[in-house]
């Protein structure tokens, strides 16, 4: 999938509300499958909060995709765990499937064009020097 097209999809957030991967067209996307039972998908959302808040206003948005099959399991974690970013609950894990993710954590980087550059398997420290040059390099600073 490197340096494809991502897979255009729409889930519906939290609070209801569609987000498809398409309106964020221009942005640099981090694209975050994980589940709130998975220790490596937990260790890593302090970072991904500090990459937010350190580049949201050039353009980075996270949207994390949750195979949880509750989203009451989702809120109570939330209620204990602040994630800044956009959670996108997928219990019948369709996005996953598209995405062709096997394992948790999987994340994408996807740039400005939607075009996928980056796939990582596992967990990522997100606010580490290679991390942030990554963001650096998508976002053109």
């Amino acid at each position: 999938m490197i340096g494809k097209k991502a897979p255009d999809f729409t889930l519906a957030d939290m609070k209801g509300a569609k987000v498809s991967l398409r309106d964020f067209k221009g942005k640099v996307v981090l694209l975050n499958f994980w589940a709130t039972w998975c220790p490596p998908c937990k260790a890593e959302i302090p970072s991904m909060n500090k990459a937010l808040r350190m580049f949201s206003d050039k353009g980075l948005v996270i949207l994390a995709v949750s195979s949880d099959r509750s989203k009451d399991h989702i809120e109570r974690f939330m209620a204990r765990t602040p994630l800044e970013f956009t959670v996108l609950p997928d219990p019948e894990n369709e996005i996953a499937k598209i995405f062709k993710v096997f394992a948790l954590p999987t994340s994408f980087l996807i740039d400005r064009d939607v075009m996928i550059t980056k796939r990582v398997f596992g967990g990522r420290e997100w606010d580490s020097a290679e991390s942030l040059d990554n963001f650096r390099a998508l976002l053109g600073r």
